[in-house]
């Protein structure tokens, strides 16, 4: 279990619970990750992930203006694998998919609640605050394949995709939500065999959602990070 890590003393940012990156792998099994600060698991450009019935619940934002994303799952040279996993009342999204492909299936990601997130521009100023609550946020241009997911009652949109056309939602449900698939620009998901139902609007494009930052390479005990 990984619970309730906290941010540093001289810091204002940090406190997350499980960070792999820079070529790592990442094989977890069977873990509780909740209550944790900012991103419950961070894991970008990893060797591999193979997570599996892992549950990620009640990540909660630093000092109420920087994220809360349950699991922030980023570009990496090997496949994605996330089975059989619970991603539960994050604060302002369960999941990002940024540049991954691979598979996430037999997952629930539901109750996820609005907050709010900084953006900077390029002196590390705030730029502007921005207002998240999406269950899956899908920027990849790469494979990635959504299979038998329960996305329910998300705060704003259950499936929001941004970037790609190789993206496919297979034998899901996506309900309870403002939206439940909002595709943006050019983005598109093959949807099979699945139900999009019980949202305010269950198919929705160019609705000028907000996005967070692209995530980066964390520096630990330093900066934002993304």
């Amino acid at each position: 279990m990984v619970d309730g890590t906290l941010v540093g003393v001289k810091s204002n940012w940090g406190g997350r619970g499980v960070i792999v990156q820079e070529k790592a792998a990442l094989d977890l099994n069977g873990a509780i990750i909740r209550e944790n600060l900012d991103v419950g698991l961070s894991a970008a450009d990893y060797k591999q992930a193979q997570i599996a019935g892992v549950q990620i619940q009640a990540t909660e934002a630093v000092g109420q203006l920087n994220s809360g994303v349950g699991a922030l799952l980023a570009v990496s040279e090997s496949p994605l694998q996330m089975t059989s996993c619970r991603l539960l009342a994050n604060r302002s999204l369960g999941a990002i998919l940024y540049g991954a492909d691979g598979v996430v299936a037999n997952t629930v990601v539901a109750g996820t609640r609005a907050g709010k997130t900084r953006k900077f521009n390029g002196l590390g100023e705030v730029k502007e605050i921005l207002e998240l609550a999406d269950g899956v946020l899908v920027e990849s241009t790469n494979a990635i394949a959504l299979d038998q997911v329960l996305i329910a009652g998300n705060a704003r949109a259950g499936l929001h995709i941004t970037v790609g056309q190789l993206a496919t939602l297979t034998a899901s449900v996506v309900t309870g939500g403002v939206y439940g698939l909002v595709s943006s620009g050019e983005a598109k998901m093959t949807v099979e065999q699945s139900l999009l139902h019980g949202n305010g609007t269950n198919v929705a494009t160019g609705v000028g959602l907000a996005l967070p930052p692209h995530p980066g390479v964390v520096v630990l005990g330093e900066g934002p990070g993304p």
